[in-house]
């Protein structure tokens, strides 16, 4: 799925308040998902409760990244 896939179906179940989709970096803050290229790879990850990342898949795919963080979200909520 791409980015905008993405975006449409989280905001459709409820949850575009707990993403952060950013370009090139990680995001700060306590129980935050997201996903970002950093120029090699596409990195979904997810914010414990002290902000501290933890990366969930790191692949070159975009649909892989977008897919796996949207099936991780759904099972978590």
């Amino acid at each position: 799925m791409k980015k905008e896939e993405f975006i449409e179906k989280i905001n459709e179940a409820g949850l575009g308040g707990k993403v952060f989709i950013e370009p090139s970096k990680y995001a700060g803050g306590p129980y935050f998902f997201g996903c970002f290229y950093d120029g090699t790879n596409w990195i979904a990850y997810e914010n414990d409760e002290r902000g501290k990342h933890e990366d969930l898949i790191r692949t070159p795919s975009e649909d892989d990244a977008f897919q796996l963080l949207y099936d991780y979200m759904i099972s978590k909520f």
